[in-house]
């Protein structure tokens, strides 16, 4: 486990994120990359390329950890203008 993601227990109800009105814990941080970690294994290969189109939210940035952890090439796209994603 990513020495990252692992600290995030020495922090459990501390706030970790906030998105738009609402607070996350690291605790939940934590649990919710796991919980996405767990579903990757089955659905995206290491090492795969994967594009995460988004805003910076909680989520968002949960997949960005997993992903990291599970060694892939992250393509974060914040934009939600669909000619500027089939641009890239």
């Amino acid at each position: 486990m990513c020495w990252l993601v692992s600290n995030f227990k020495n922090f459990d109800n501390k706030v970790a994120i906030v998105d738009d009105t609402k607070s996350y814990t690291y605790k939940e941080l934590f649990l919710k990359v796991k919980e996405i970690e767990e579903s990757l294994s089955s659905q995206i290969e290491d090492g795969e390329v994967v594009a995460v189109v988004d805003d910076y939210s909680f989520y968002s940035i949960s997949w960005l950890l997993a992903l990291h952890k599970h060694k892939n090439i992250i393509v974060p796209i914040a934009s939600k203008i669909q000619s500027e994603i089939q641009d890239r």
